[in-house]
């Protein structure tokens, strides 16, 4: 069970299965996004998901706008848990974002104990634009205001930078990503290194749905290395609210065997 990298890596460090940017070329974003720019009706702008995966794309929210990320994940093994993430629109090409998992329950020593996670800050600000393809940078760090009884945290500051990029042809879309972290270490020594990548494929399927593909690890000395693939479809009926549901699946036995997900991303406009 990978609680830490998760509550580190995934639900709080940013994640994105939605390619391109609210600034970007059209061309370079999936359908969902494309549909969200153009339509006359809409009354707040695009939403820009982050979630479910490891990765995040070059995507930022819209300026001057707050977002919000939830969701629900539910590992049938070991823990349940619902991701919050509150993003704010910086600038044209920034964002600054807040996590936190105000809810996890985790199954151990043949008990459930739940309790608060861990919370997380961090900024977001795309380099660089093409016609077809943008790319990103971040920094962020979590910090341990879970319920240590529980087991939730681990009781130290992570730090983090990542820098991704993005594209689209046609209708297809891909991400690439890579992740460095410093991990603070519960016995007082140091860091620990972590490495994280992903690698995102996936398929606008029409104006509002699109399907996709990631691929990613977690690699460090001290801890273990899961590996896992989630797959994810993604539906839009107004621009500004982004439904996503899907499935993680462990690739080696560091990894979560199975954790389904549900959530949305809510832009509330000016």
């Amino acid at each position: 069970m990978r609680l830490t990298a998760a509550l580190a890596a995934a639900s709080l460090v940013g994640c994105s299965l939605i390619p391109g940017g609210p600034s970007s070329a059209s061309d370079t974003r999936p359908a969902a996004a494309t549909f969200a720019a153009a339509s006359p009706a809409a009354t707040a702008p695009a939403a820009t998901p982050q979630r479910p995966g490891l990765s995040f794309d070059s995507n930022t929210t819209a300026p001057g706008t707050f977002e919000l990320e939830l969701g629900a994940t539910v590992d049938f093994g070991d823990t349940r848990e619902t991701p919050l993430t509150l993003k704010y629109g910086a600038g044209p090409r920034t964002e600054v974002w807040l996590g936190w998992t105000p809810y996890v329950q985790v199954k151990q020593r043949g008990t459930d104990d739940t309790g608060v996670g861990d919370s997380a800050l961090g900024i977001r600000h795309r380099f660089h634009e093409a016609d077809d393809w943008a790319a990103a940078a971040q920094v962020s760090a979590k910090f341990p205001t879970g319920s240590h009884s529980a087991g939730i945290t681990n009781g130290e500051v992570d730090v983090y930078a990542a820098v991704t990029a993005n594209g689209a042809r046609g209708p297809w879309f891909w991400t690439t990503y890579y992740q460095f972290g410093l991990l603070g270490q519960t016995d007082g020594h140091g860091r620990d290194s972590q490495h994280g990548v992903a690698l995102v494929g996936g398929r606008s399927l029409n104006d509002r749905m699109s399907a996709l593909l990631e691929v990613a690890g977690l690699f460090s000395h001290a801890l273990d290395d899961p590996v896992f693939t989630t797959a994810a479809v993604t539906w839009s009926r107004d621009p500004s609210v982004v439904w996503d549901a899907g499935v993680e699946l462990g690739l080696n036995d560091a990894a979560a065997d199975a954790r389904l997900f549900l959530g949305a991303t809510i832009n509330f406009g000016r």
